[in-house]
């Protein structure tokens, strides 16, 4: 079987390199905390949002299965 003049049996490699892809850690969980402190002057009322990515998350519940209420509050 002949080849067509000016084609190339052979196929080069991909001499390009790719980027390493890098995944973004995507939040799994997200909650409030509200915190009530009771004082001489006053109350007060402090709230912290938090998140936590996917990675984190899975290693704390792994390490802690009896505290899932702790991450929950």
């Amino acid at each position: 079987m002949m080849s067509m003049p000016g084609k190339s049996d052979r196929r080069k490699p991909n001499t390009f390199l790719k980027p390493p892809k890098t995944r973004q850690p995507s939040v799994v969980a997200m909650g409030m905390e509200y915190s009530l402190s009771l004082s001489n002057k006053g109350s007060a009322i402090s709230m912290r949002i938090w998140t936590y990515p996917t990675g984190i998350l899975q290693t704390y519940l792994s390490l802690n299965r009896n505290r899932i209420s702790y991450i929950r509050r």
